[in-house]
């Protein structure tokens, strides 16, 4: 994920981790102005189509949104848990994706206004 995000963005945590030729997973979770929230979610998307050169929708979908990736350990501590990356926990709000290598799983909690972006090969 290279995206900008909104001048509204605080509280941004993110994690990154590749290896390989075709291991990645990236999560980033930050809250935003709900003013301007769904422009930023579009800025996302855009951003993700025009680096990969193609032109998905990501359609909008009602929560409850499909169990979220959960940040793991492996033999090398890849990840310790992630106390901020709960998306599983949202009531209000939506949900986009898309099924293709490197696209990104958007959530979008209205309550709190934080957006959550998750994102693998």
């Amino acid at each position: 994920m290279s995206q900008s995000l909104p001048a509204s963005a605080s509280d941004v945590f993110y994690v990154f981790y590749a290896g390989g030729l075709q291991d990645l997973e990236s999560y980033l979770r930050f809250k935003v102005d709900p003013a301007q929230a769904d422009q930023a979610i579009e800025e996302l998307i855009a951003e993700n189509n025009r680096t990969f050169h193609r032109s998905l929708s990501y359609p909008r979908s009602s929560l409850p949104p499909p169990q979220p990736a959960a940040p793991h350990r492996d033999g090398s501590d890849r990840f310790k848990p992630i106390a901020w990356w709960q998306p599983q926990t949202i009531k209000n709000g939506y949900f986009r994706e898309e099924q293709q290598s490197y696209s990104l799983r958007i959530w979008y909690d209205a309550d709190n206004s934080l957006i959550c972006v998750y994102q693998n090969d």
